[in-house]
């Protein structure tokens, strides 16, 4: 929204009318209900946290993109978990193509660089 001659997203506004200034720099204006993705700007559902503590809000409220909610996704969990099995059992390069990927997809996914939670939970 405008406001006072600027461009201000509402629900920052909102966080400092309830929360007070915003503390450092690196704080951002979390949402505690993990509706910020559909425009929540509810008073008692906004706090000020690091971008790591956001990002970790993510995980809680199933809110991150990641794996195959990842717009980027060439594979599905359930593949990513086969391409794990196949570890040790035929070569980078057999199970890329198998799976119509890259050498460098499989690897990320052997070291837990992609879809590591599903190697380290």
């Amino acid at each position: 929204m405008w406001h006072e001659g600027t461009m201000h997203y509402v629900h920052i506004l909102v966080c400092e009318d309830v929360q007070g200034a915003q503390p450092t720099p690196e704080h951002q204006a979390a949402h505690l209900c993990g509706k910020g993705h559909e425009g929540c700007v509810t008073k008692g559902h906004l706090s000020w946290k690091t971008r790591i503590q956001n990002k970790a809000d993510e995980l809680v409220h199933g809110t991150r993109a990641r794996g195959e909610r990842n717009g980027h996704a060439k594979l599905t969990e359930a593949e990513a978990r086969e391409i794990l099995d196949l570890r040790g059992k035929f070569t980078s390069r057999q199970i890329a193509k198998e799976y119509s990927v890259t050498r460098t997809t499989v690897a990320d996914i052997h070291t837990g660089r992609t879809w590591s939670w599903l190697i380290f939970g």
